[in-house]
């Protein structure tokens, strides 16, 4: 009997925790996007979790670990009331976000580099007591592009409701330079024999000249 109790105490308290961590509702992979608004552009994962990003990467980074090797670096930091800079010169980006419907809106990201890069992001975002992490893995972004994204926050307070926006972490890892693919062999060969090509055109054009030049 007593153990029987402790189990539904415990279960009890389980429940309690988990009724004020609120719950992930729908949350879903669309909730997010980058670059365009089909499928295509849909983060890659999602995870829920009670941790405010702001303090720790501990809500996603154990879902998020298979994806790639290197630590997580916070790239930027909004909070409620706007921006807070915490811009990584490791990784060289510019940021922006937009709140004003309090459970949705856009972000860009602008890769300020001259060279394409690769990079793992995560839109950690935290509303009420609880939030959702969205992976963009191997997003590769041109040099000085901007990318436009949008989100929605379809996670559940625990009075079972949409709560409004609280705080963001941008976060990136693996960050790599794509450059551009050396020649192939045959590219090479087929490039030295059209440049001797036209090299021996132009010199039989200037023979040609010299005989036909009318003599004094």
């Amino acid at each position: 009997m007593l153990k029987m109790k402790h189990k539904l105490l415990a279960a009890l308290a389980l429940a309690a925790a988990q009724a004020q961590a609120g719950s992930a509702g729908q949350l879903t992979v669309d909730d997010a996007s980058l670059g365009g608004t089909g499928p295509a552009f849909w983060s890659d994962d999602t995870v829920y979790s009670g941790v405010n990003p702001m303090r720790s990467t501990s809500g996603f980074a154990g879902e998020f670990a298979p994806t790639g090797t290197g630590s997580w670096t916070s790239l930027e930091r909004i909070s409620q009331s706007g921006a807070i800079r915490d811009q990584s010169s490791t990784f060289n980006f510019t940021f922006a976000f937009d709140n004003a419907a309090h459970t949705s809106g856009s972000w860009t990201i602008t890769n300020a580099t001259a060279n394409k890069v690769q990079i793992d992001l995560v839109l950690a975002m935290h509303a009420a007591n609880g939030g959702g992490s969205f992976l963009f893995d191997n997003q590769v972004i041109d040099a000085r592009q901007t990318l436009a994204g949008r989100w929605k926050i379809d996670w559940l307070n625990d009075g079972g409701n949409i709560p409004g926006f609280s705080n963001l972490v941008l976060y990136g890892r693996d960050q790599r330079t794509i450059l551009a693919p050396a020649p192939e062999p045959e590219t090479w060969a087929m490039l030295a024999t059209g440049l001797l090509a036209i090299g021996l055109t132009a010199r039989r054009r200037r023979k040609d000249s010299v005989a036909i030049r009318p003599q004094m």
